[in-house]
C-alpha cells in the first residue's frame, strides 16, 4: 500500500474526529475494503507516527470493534 498520502489523510481525520474516533473509523474503513490484510499494512505505515492508530489497528485485528457509547 505505502501509500504517502494516508499519514496525512489520518491526520486531518484526527484533527476533527481526535484520535481515537479517527483510528477506528479508518481500520473499519480499511478492513471494509480490503480486509485484516489492508488493517496490517496501514499499521505498518503509520504506526510508529501514530500510537492510538497501532493501537486501535491491533484491536481491530483481534476481532474487537468500535466501541459503542452511551451518551445518556
Amino acid at each position: 500500500m505505502s501509500d504517502p498520502t494516508l499519514g496525512h489523510s489520518f491526520l486531518a481525520a484526527a484533527g476533527e474526529l481526535g484520535m481515537c474516533s479517527a483510528a477506528w473509523l479508518f481500520a473499519r474503513t480499511l478492513g471494509d475494503d480490503g480486509g485484516p490484510a489492508m488493517v496490517a499494512e496501514a499499521r505498518d505505515q503509520l504506526g510508529r507516527d501514530f500510537p492510538v492508530f497501532d493501537a486501535v489497528c491491533a484491536r481491530y485485528l483481534a476481532g474487537e470493534r468500535e466501541p459503542r457509547v452511551d451518551p445518556t
